[in-house]
């Protein structure tokens, strides 16, 4: 009878113990599966904003490049050799695309909440900047009726794309980071 006893008990503890080690690696698996999921669902919605922030940014320098294209071949058709006052000078060609550009603007405030959002905190003040490259131009036009040189026109077109190559860069390096 004593012996029963031993069997039952030895019988108990291989199924408790069984039981334990299977309840506790179920328990780990769900645990890693569910911090797995979300690391996923995390990593997946900051590619979706990093790309939303990325469109964002491609309709206002689009909009930027439009913007800049007329107003060099207005400042080409002028035949402005230096930077000049201009009273009577005729905007209504520019006066769309300037439109259009202010319109943008939406787009790049989005995308800067979106990138600091991210922690992108670098991209977004870059962008930041990008107000006053825009501004250095456009003010002094609008509200100055001052009109670049056409060589002007041209340099600013060279400072608009390697700030869109730098923040295209930016922007890779961040995706890349958090996909590491």
């Amino acid at each position: 009878m004593a012996k029963e006893w031993i069997d039952v008990a030895d019988t108990a503890v291989k199924i408790g113990l069984g039981a334990l080690i299977t309840g506790v690696f179920t328990y780990l698996g769900i645990r890693f599966n569910k911090a797995s999921e979300r690391q996923k669902y995390f990593l997946e919605h900051k590619s979706r904003l990093l790309e939303e922030a990325s469109n964002n940014l491609e309709d206002y320098f689009a909009a930027w490049k439009r913007f800049n294209g007329r107003l060099t071949a207005i400042s080409k058709q002028v035949d402005v050799e230096e930077t000049m006052y201009v009273e009577d000078l005729d905007l209504s060609k520019l006066l769309p695309v300037d439109k259009t550009l202010v319109e943008s603007w939406a787009f790049r405030e989005r995308a800067i909440t979106l990138l600091r959002l991210l922690s992108a905190d670098d991209i977004a003040n870059d962008i930041v900047k990008l107000r006053r490259l825009e501004s250095d131009i456009r003010t002094p036009l609008l509200f100055d009726n001052i009109l670049p040189s056409y060589n002007e026109m041209i340099e600013y077109r060279i400072k608009i794309e390697k700030s869109a190559e730098s923040l295209h860069n930016s922007l890779s390096v961040f995706f890349h980071e958090i996909h590491k």
